[in-house]
Parts: C-alpha cells; sequence; structure tokens
C-alpha cells in the first residue's frame, strides 16, 4: 500500500478510535456489501419497470402502443441490469474500493 493511502487511513483510525488492523478488513468487507446491494438495487428496478410497462401494456388497446410500451420495459429492464454491472469490480475487488474511500470519499 502506498505511504500516503496508509498514513490517510492511520488517521481515520484514529479519528474513530480503533486500529489499522480492525478497520482495513470492515472497510472492504463493507465495499464488498455495498457492491452486492447496488447490483441487487438496480437489477431490481430494472424488473420493476420492466413488470409496470408489462402491465401497463396489457390495458393498451392498440398493438403498435403496446408493443411500444413492452419494448420500451424490455429496453429499461436491460439499461438497469447493465448499469448494476458498473459494480461487479467493487464486489470482485473490495480492497480498490475502500482505497478509493479512503483517498477521495464519497
Amino acid at each position: 500500500m502506498d505511504p500516503k493511502i496508509a498514513e490517510m487511513l492511520e488517521k481515520l483510525a484514529g479519528k474513530l478510535g480503533t486500529t489499522v488492523e480492525y478497520l482495513w478488513p470492515k472497510m472492504v468487507g463493507a465495499e464488498r456489501v455495498e457492491a452486492i446491494c447496488w447490483m441487487i438495487g438496480l437489477c431490481g428496478l430494472g424488473f420493476i419497470i420492466f413488470f409496470v410497462c408489462m402491465v401497463v401494456s396489457a390495458y393498451v388497446n392498440d398493438v403498435e402502443e403496446k408493443w411500444a410500451m413492452r419494448a420500451a420495459g424490455f429496453i429499461a429492464g436491460w439499461v438497469f441490469a447493465l448499469f448494476s454491472l458498473a459494480h461487479v469490480p467493487d464486489f470482485v475487488y473490495p480492497e480498490a474500493a475502500a482505497i478509493n474511500y479512503i483517498v477521495h470519499g464519497r
């Protein structure tokens, strides 16, 4: 680990009244949990949008509008599912996300 980052981590641990050895694994674990929550949340949001579009399309009489609603729901669902992939690196390598948090904050 870079000496500057280690120093920042020591300052953060000092402010929290704990040690670096205790804080670092907790930060790494927290980043992994946060990545999982983001992935589940974004996929869930995409599913909800898809489901709402499917329900609304069931009440539309015009065939073209019905297919347009279904296509919009399908596309929106996939877009949110693909956005969730942006958090996979945080899940796979949470140490990098924890270092990013130390250096840049949120």
